[in-house]
């Protein structure tokens, strides 16, 4: 019965410690292109029509 709580317990400690050290791994990570998100994401609005969203 105590395993229904440990298991996944330990799953979901090690997917988060994974998920983290991925995160810290690329946000070091440039672009190639040297855009920043914002540029980025305002190029895909306006390549998309979409004119009413602030970014």
């Amino acid at each position: 019965m105590i395993l229904y709580i440990i298991v996944p317990m330990l799953l979901s400690f090690y997917v988060s410690w994974r998920f983290k050290s991925k995160v810290k791994e690329y946000s070091q990570v440039g672009l190639a292109n040297h855009l920043t998100g914002e540029e980025i994401a305002k190029m895909m609005l306006k390549d998309n029509g979409i004119f009413d969203v602030q970014v």
